[in-house]
């Protein structure tokens, strides 16, 4: 091998990389400002008209701004196994909108497997935190978490894992049709993250007007 051949050898993980990364770079550009919908598709959703819920959260997305950088996450499911999943991850509100109608609610609702998953979400290199501001929305009819007898814990959990995310964390929390002897779970649970009262609403325009 000439020694030309040699230098290719040598600079050939340089070359690799700076390939990769410019192939990765739209993932590594920072963006402002993320929003994450964490959104309750359980089977309560059913009688609570499922189809207000994402007619809600899908004007909201479309109302963000062009540099939002938007996600979309669903809990529910067995409370052991999978119950969460990242429906959308970048895409457009139109993509986000088709995935909430296109969704058959079901399960019980998992209400710490959610939330703690989309911490998860933004305590990543790809994509980057939000330079600016990092927003969890949480969208539920449940204010308990139907696998847990103790709320308490499932409060604790969360905000321990929003404290040692190392992303500074803006939670906001809207209820949907929430029973009543509910409603006080999920005040004590904002109340843990250190975010704002939850918006407590009846009807979709209600929930439209809380989200936007």
């Amino acid at each position: 091998m000439g020694r030309s051949g040699v230098k290719l050898r040598r600079w050939a993980p340089l070359l690799a990389v700076l390939i990769i990364s410019a192939a990765a770079q739209p993932w590594l550009q920072r963006p402002d400002s993320r929003t994450a919908f964490v959104v309750d598709t359980s089977v309560s959703n059913i009688s609570a008209d499922f189809v207000g819920v994402a007619d809600a959260v899908s004007a909201a997305a479309r109302n963000a701004g062009e540099e939002e950088y938007l996600s979309l996450r669903g809990f529910s499911g067995p409370c052991d196994g999978a119950n969460t999943s990242l429906m959308v991850n970048g895409d457009s509100p139109e993509f986000l909108a088709e995935q909430l109608r296109n969704l058959a609610p079901g399960g019980a609702a998992t209400l710490e497997s959610g939330l703690l998953a989309a911490i998860d979400d933004f305590d990543s290199w790809f994509p980057l935190p939000g330079s600016e501001r990092n927003r969890i929305v949480l969208v539920t009819t449940r204010g308990v978490d139907r696998c847990r007898t103790d709320q308490s814990a499932v409060h604790r959990a969360v905000a321990d894992k929003a404290r040692d995310s190392g992303v500074s964390l803006d939670f906001r929390i809207i209820g949907y049709h929430v029973p009543t002897d509910e409603q006080q779970a999920l005040t004590d649970l904002a109340a843990a993250l250190g975010a704002p009262a939850p918006r407590f609403t009846g009807t979709p325009t209600e929930l439209a007007d809380a989200l936007r």
